[in-house]
């Protein structure tokens, strides 16, 4: 399992991120209730629909959105995609945000800190967690979706970068950016520096595995 070290130090948060070992968190709800055990949470876990879109929903009303916010319990599966997980410790409100291409570009981290603002949050006390994601290092892209983000966040070479004849986009340090202009403090924020294609023995991951290899990882969040 994996954990933010910055959300570890907030009192009564549990969370954590499933690895390969684990199994494949979407379809073995075995290996799912096992991990589940092994971190204390409730089993009473809501998890959006996730379609590779940018809405950010209450838990009450997971259908058509890739993230959730809530007091209870949510989680998100992915294999490369970012998975962000919010926790404000005063509201006692959490978010789980399953960011991919799609959504990153639509902007659902800013979504997602309106969504925790309309429950009640000030953004100085949300705390974000970007799990363990394909890094630019693997993720190259067509010109095509290349400029789309450049279009949307500028000709930024930490947007977008140039590398063994191929573009490559960061989702991570998008998210980040995203984060960062909706008012959450850098020091509030921890990125996972692991990325799930090079990392793939530890990570599941759509792009290095293969159809028998592929599964899902597990990122939830709640509280005791």
């Amino acid at each position: 399992m994996i954990q933010s070290a910055l959300l570890k130090r907030i009192p009564h948060l549990i969370h954590g991120f499933s690895t390969r070992a684990a199994g494949n968190m979407k379809k073995d709800l075995v290996a799912r209730k096992k991990f589940i055990d092994s971190i204390g949470i409730d089993e009473d876990i809501s998890f959006p629909e996730q379609i590779h879109g940018a809405v950010v929903s209450t838990a009450r009303e997971p259908k058509g959105s890739d993230g959730l916010v809530g007091r209870s319990p949510v989680g998100i599966f992915t294999a490369d995609c970012v998975p962000i997980l919010c926790a404000d410790p005063t509201t006692k409100t959490v978010a789980a945000v399953h960011a991919g291409w799609r959504g990153t570009l639509a902007g659902i981290a800013k979504n997602a800190v309106v969504a925790m603002k309309s429950t009640g949050s000030d953004t100085a006390n949300i705390f974000v967690w970007i799990g363990p994601h394909i890094g630019a290092c693997c993720y190259s892209v067509d010109p095509g979706r290349k400029s789309r983000f450049v279009e949307a966040f500028g000709d930024d070479v930490r947007v977008a970068s140039f590398a063994e004849n191929s573009w490559h986009l960061d989702l991570g340090y998008v998210n980040y950016r995203l984060l960062l202009e909706s008012g959450i403090k850098p020091e509030h924020i921890d990125v996972a520096l692991s990325c799930t294609s090079c990392q793939h023995d530890e990570f599941f991951s759509y792009r290095k595995d293969t159809k028998e290899t592929f599964g899902e990882m597990m990122g939830v969040i709640g509280w005791k």
